[in-house]
């Protein structure tokens, strides 16, 4: 399946970064080929895996912070999505995805128009549904009548809608996301967003995450023991990438 571009809100209070801690409010925007479920015993997260960008606001020490980051993966606790709940949250009930390879519909839709005639003297019509006759003038006869027009309607491309997003106020994000990705920024920032525990900082520096296992990928699993899951994570990212740069038409958009 090929990846698709995610849009998602996000507001995660207590994240900590980097250069400190902040309340974080704005979009996650990557491209990840769905969301993947990971496990580890009875515990269950969802994940995405791709390149991305966390782009927002939040305040430290009473000065405001704008935050461009690059993330390579997303770990969220699916259960604080509900309404209920508390924050952080990534809002996974209305984000905006986009499929690169979606095609564009055209539908065609018959309609009836009604349309009124107006005609002077002696007028035959069909079905006359007035008459004006001012004083000392030609009457002035009204009639009615329909006829069906074929219109089409057509949805826009994946493209065309990108471009759309380009365009107005997502156009920072998209132009990041594209730039990380022809500079391979990711590289060197590897970073893991994980979101149930409010942090951002490198994959590789992350902690507890020895046991957890992609589900959607253990149908792939040959040994007795399970994979490395930050192998399996940058095997994933690499795949992305791979199919990003490979048709970078659909995905890298300007």
């Amino acid at each position: 399946m090929p990846p698709l571009i995610w849009l998602v809100d996000s507001l995660i209070p207590g994240l900590s970064l980097s250069y400190g801690k902040l309340d974080f409010q704005g979009k996650l925007l990557v491209i990840s080929e769905q969301l993947w479920t990971i496990l580890r015993n009875n515990e269950a997260r969802s994940m995405f895996i791709g390149p991305g960008v966390l782009a927002g606001k939040g305040v430290i020490k009473e000065h405001p912070v704008n935050i461009m980051e690059p993330v390579i993966a997303v770990i969220l606790d699916a259960t604080e999505l509900r309404p209920n709940m508390e924050i952080p949250l990534i809002d996974l009930m209305n984000p905006d995805i986009i499929d690169p390879y979606g095609n564009a519909d055209t539908e065609q839709i018959i309609t009836k128009i009604r349309r009124v005639i107006r005609k002077r003297g002696q007028a035959l019509f069909e079905r006359k549904i007035g008459e004006i006759k001012p004083k000392g003038s030609i009457p002035l006869i009204l009639d009615e009548e329909e006829e069906e027009f074929k219109i089409s309607v057509r949805a826009l491309s994946p493209a065309e809608i990108a471009r759309f997003l380009l365009s107005g106020g997502y156009r920072k994000i998209f132009s990041s996301l594209v730039d990380f990705i022809k500079k391979d920024v990711f590289k060197n920032n590897m970073n893991l967003l994980r979101a149930d525990e409010k942090y951002l900082k490198p994959l590789k520096s992350a902690s507890n995450l020895e046991d957890w296992v992609i589900v959607e990928k253990t149908i792939e699993i040959t040994d007795t023991s399970p994979p490395n899951f930050i192998t399996e994570v940058l095997k994933e990212f690499e795949n992305v990438v791979k199919e990003i740069n490979a048709n970078p038409g659909r995905y890298l958009i300007e």
